[in-house]
């Protein structure tokens, strides 16, 4: 084998100094041995703050736009010192997905009946067979379209592989083109049942692909939906071959150094370790299992990074495998969909920050911050989080869970005349 040989030390003091000397080994005996260039103290993110309680004013002056977080410090540092906290706030507001169908044509601006179109929409990574609207006039009524959309699924008699995978949508029709096109804006209303989040673009194609000659469909994301609270981008590391897989490989992140060398078959708390102690990564939570082709999978849902994040970069140098034909693979968090069938390309998930979300780094010393620029009336959640060189710790949810700032009675008039 090629590659570094690699062992891992446990049970270790964090923020203590350790001094590390290896020796090599056979049936004889010892070698001498050769020491590490100088000690190194094993040091990770801290724990999360202890308490945070949140206070706002009764009444006052001026309309009421701000919220006091609270806290206090974390009981560990993680062997390095506390750099500063980490404020966020959010709604519990859910954003529909918005997006928009365009088909237009050139020539005189009479339309041309036999334009026809379908959509697809395949949501689910892997689903056997897309799921297809039935042939539309480019003339279609938003009404009609509307019906279309609401009934793709299982129906009586039909044969695909999913349930209905649209609910309610709100459908608009405009002209487009000078006339010689339509827009038709949708809206996925169902924000809390079957099109929850940033949903995957609708498919577009002619009927007769020789129509694409003279006329055009797009689809257009008007607006990327949003679940309640957001949604952890989740991304999935995979290695494959042909034949059993050994040696190494590592990760970085968002611009980050690589995570010190992984065995192929590296654990899931493992990889979680590593990737925590990257400077631009949080807290993650790592799943793996064993795939069809000799190597293993692992999901990595991005439990404090907020929104849509880069894609995780991998090193495979030192993997090997008797065939030579070792692979290794980060799949991003994204919609992306094949464009024949309209079925989602990769088992990843998109991250999506929470309505209205907005943080705020303070310094170290600090154990309180005012939130201001809040609406009277809406309830935000607030939560905190402790950072130092390495990382920052999980979130303290607040007490109580959630506060808004206190409507009031209005002002007095001004100028009253009779």
């Amino acid at each position: 084998f090629s590659g570094p040989l690699v062992t891992y030390l446990t049970n270790l003091d964090a923020g203590s100094p350790y001094y590390v000397r290896v020796s090599a080994v056979n049936s004889i005996g010892s070698s001498a041995p050769r020491y590490a260039a100088s000690p190194v103290a094993p040091m990770g993110s801290p724990d999360e703050p202890d308490t945070v309680t949140l206070s706002a004013v009764d009444s006052q002056s001026t309309p009421i736009t701000q919220i006091t977080a609270m806290w206090d410090a974390p009981l560990a540092n993680g062997g390095s010192p506390i750099d500063g906290y980490l404020v966020e706030w959010w709604t519990a507001e859910a954003i529909p997905e918005v997006q928009e169908v365009r088909a237009k044509w050139t020539g005189s601006g009479s339309l041309n009946e036999s334009l026809r179109f379908n959509l697809k929409f395949g949501p689910t990574a892997g689903m056997a067979s897309g799921i297809t609207t039935s042939s539309l006039p480019v003339s279609v009524e938003n009404y009609n379209l509307r019906y279309e959309l609401m009934n793709l699924g299982k129906t009586e008699g039909d044969k695909f592989d999913a349930d209905y995978v649209i609910g309610d949508v709100s459908v608009k029709r405009s002209a487009i083109n000078s006339n010689r096109g339509y827009a038709w804006t949708i809206t996925f209303n169902d924000v809390d049942g079957l099109n929850a989040g940033n949903q995957v673009p609708l498919t577009a194609s002619f009927i007769d692909s020789t129509n694409e000659a003279f006329a055009q469909l797009d689809v257009v994301e008007l607006a990327a939906g949003r679940r309640s609270f957001g949604q952890p981008e989740v991304q999935v590391v995979e290695t494959t071959g042909s034949s059993n897989i050994t040696g190494f490989f590592r990760v970085g992140f968002y611009g980050s150094a690589y995570t010190q060398y992984l065995p192929a078959n590296c654990s899931a708390s493992l990889m979680e370790d590593a990737l925590e102690l990257l400077s631009t990564v949080g807290q993650v939570s790592v799943t793996q299992a064993e795939n069809a082709e000799n190597g293993y999978s692992w999901r990595v849902t991005f439990d404090t990074n907020v929104g849509d994040v880069p894609m995780i970069y991998v090193d495979g140098s030192y993997l090997e495998n008797p065939t030579g034909d070792v692979q290794v693979d980060a799949y991003n968090g994204d919609t992306e969909v094949d464009s024949t069938t309209g079925i989602k390309l990769y088992d990843t998930v998109v991250g999506e920050p929470p309505a209205d979300y907005h943080s705020q780094v303070v310094g170290r010393d600090e154990r309180s911050f005012t939130i201001t620029g809040l609406l009277p009336g809406t309830e935000y959640y607030v939560m905190v989080s402790a950072r130092n060189a390495f990382g920052t710790s999980p979130r303290t949810s607040s007490l109580p869970e959630l506060l808004a700032p206190s409507k009031q009675l209005p002002g007095r008039p001004n100028d009253v005349q009779v």
